[in-house]
């Protein structure tokens, strides 16, 4: 098996998904300690590099977030949707930016896909993804970051509003949070 990049449990607890870090997504049943594997790789040259697999609170689907890559060229993000044991590409999502990491609120409502510009220094790309029509309702984009941001968690603000935080940084740290306005 590769380098895990995700690895959920169903809420039920009855099986994992497990992401890899390029095409590959394992499905683990707890009862029978079975394993299915399937390759999600693009057909074109190249190969899909996940970054993140949530499920949604219900656990009526998940969302597995990466980019297509060709020797370390990134191009455009890949959202996919785990739905009645089926893999679907959602095609509309697709944008040049790579797909860092994927956030449901508690709540179950609409997840938040953060996006990210490049490695360097850049601003974080909220989007609020529409999973029935595949496409995003709503995009924020922050200031610079002092470097790449990578993940993204509902949380309350100081004040017990919720709020989104977006984590950046490799070698170094910056902290961003969205509360309708970026702090």
């Amino acid at each position: 098996q590769g380098v895990g990049r995700g690895a959920r449990f169903h809420p039920s607890g009855d099986y994992a998904l497990y992401a890899e870090n390029y095409d590959i997504v394992h499905r683990f049943d707890w009862e029978t300690q079975e394993v299915t594997t399937v390759d999600l790789g693009p057909v074109q040259q190249g190969f899909y590099r996940f970054t993140d697999l949530e499920f949604a609170p219900d656990g009526s689907y998940a969302i597995l977030t990466g980019y297509r890559t060709n020797n370390n060229v990134e191009y455009e993000g890949v959202i996919y949707l785990w739905q009645d044991e089926t893999w679907t590409l959602l095609n509309a999502a697709t944008r040049a930016q790579p797909f860092e990491a994927v956030a449901f609120p508690p709540d179950g409502g609409i997840p938040v896909v953060l996006a990210r510009h490049d490695d360097r220094a850049s601003p974080a790309t909220l989007r609020w993804l529409d999973v029935e029509t595949g496409d995003f309702t709503q995009a924020v984009v922050s200031e610079f970051a002092s470097a790449g941001c990578t993940d993204v968690a509902h949380v309350e603000d100081e004040f017990g509003d919720p709020a989104l935080l977006v984590s950046c940084g490799i070698n170094g740290a910056d902290v961003l949070l969205w509360n309708g306005t970026w702090r």
